[in-house]
């Protein structure tokens, strides 16, 4: 039996209290439903958990925690950091790569930070659209 959106939605606010309480929800969760008992290591885990959560719910946390990084009391240049760090975290989103440092860039693209910055701010309008609708 599948999961319902009432757990998934359990599972997101969970991140709030702290990750371990994250990982404790989704053990609870795979157990309920796919009878999946875990005893992982922590990168084990990581990559055991995007197999398991259904990839809309991954956006709805990229968009999170791309609108809290931009809502920081720091530099650009810093939030710009905080993203690229959340990058292999979120599992290596490729809608990121034009607003992340060291990316490769197509050839002509400027890749200055105000670009990095303005792409970063037009991706996150971009998916809040797409959230409304």
């Amino acid at each position: 039996m599948p999961a319902n959106d009432e757990d998934f939605v359990s599972l997101y606010l969970a991140i709030d209290d702290s990750n371990y309480q994250f990982l404790e929800q989704l053990k609870a969760l795979l157990l309920k439903y796919e009878g999946v008992t875990i005893s992982k290591n922590e990168d084990e885990l990581r990559d055991f958990i995007f197999n398991y959560i259904p990839s809309k719910y991954f956006k709805i946390w990229e968009l999170e925690f791309l609108m809290e990084t931009i809502s920081l009391p720091i530099s650009e240049r810093e939030k710009l950091h905080e993203v690229a760090s959340l990058f292999d975290n979120m599992n290596y989103p490729e809608e990121w790569k034009p607003f992340l440092y060291y990316q490769p860039k197509e050839n002509g693209a400027i890749s200055g930070e105000a670009t990095l910055y303005q792409n970063l701010l037009n991706y996150i309008e971009e998916q809040k659209e797409n959230y409304k609708s």
